[in-house]
């Protein structure tokens, strides 16, 4: 489009000078809607595929909270205070469970693999409700776990789980071994600093000296996690942005 000017804006022979409009097409209504709809759908799908792959190790770990984890015992020499005395097959998956979600931070970062821990846990507390529905008929009252202690193992462990994951999105772009070593630390500090008070305050057990073993757990279980992240590092991809760290 050429627009005449006024004669003291023309140009130094006297030609008029063109102006061009670029003219900026709004999206209509029903295009904005569609498309965040679109988006919100592909979010929401790799929210559920994700959780869906996260879900089954909560499962499997709430299943065995009552089978004792023997393994560790060797690391403590005295039989009160033996990890198997407070610490479970579940409660070991469930650390487990911590370090695939610190790898998973790793490639998605901390913001969808947080949302995807909350929604696996409430998948799996739904799957567990159904469960318990359905096997209620069959059941004694002896068989069901106390209310304190099984509050006290999803809460710890959902805040523990979260703790990690945020701590290692925080420590990442620096030396490679800090986000998976205080990720896993802090995520397994959390859990135990909020477990032990809360299933054992006003009880006869040593709760302070199981507390104190299972936090020296945890430093063990740092470090051994941080030795196999520097091998998973070259297998799984970074998020963009951290120089591959």
């Amino acid at each position: 489009m050429e627009e005449r000017l006024p004669q003291d804006i023309r140009g130094d022979r006297g030609e008029p000078l063109v102006v061009e409009r670029y003219y900026d097409y709004a999206l209509t209504g029903r295009s904005r809607v569609v498309r965040v709809l679109g988006q919100t759908l592909r979010r929401v799908v790799a929210l559920l595929g994700l959780s869906l792959f996260f879900s089954p190790l909560l499962v499997l770990g709430l299943v065995t909270l009552d089978l004792p984890l023997r393994m560790l015992d060797g690391l403590v020499p005295l039989e009160a205070v033996a990890p198997s005395r407070f610490l479970s097959r579940g409660e070991g998956i469930l650390g487990a469970a911590l370090f695939v979600a610190l790898l998973a931070t790793r490639r998605w970062g901390s913001r969808r693999i947080g949302q995807t821990v909350l929604v696996s846990w409430l998948l799996t507390l739904a799957f567990a409700a159904m469960l318990v529905l359905d096997l209620a008929p069959e059941l004694a009252a002896e068989d069901y776990p106390e209310t304190r202690f099984i509050t006290s193992v999803v809460l710890s462990w959902m805040a523990g789980h979260g703790a990690g994951v945020a701590v290692f999105d925080v420590t990442r772009g620096g030396n490679w071994w800090r986000a998976p070593f205080f990720g896993g630390l802090i995520g397994l500090g959390v859990q135990a600093l909020i477990y032990f008070p809360a299933a054992y305050v006003g009880t006869s057990q040593p709760w302070l000296w199981w507390l104190a073993v299972s936090l020296f757990l945890a430093l063990a279980g740092a470090a051994a996690f941080t030795l196999v992240y520097a091998g998973l590092r070259f297998i799984v991809p970074p998020r963009t942005g951290l120089g591959g760290r």
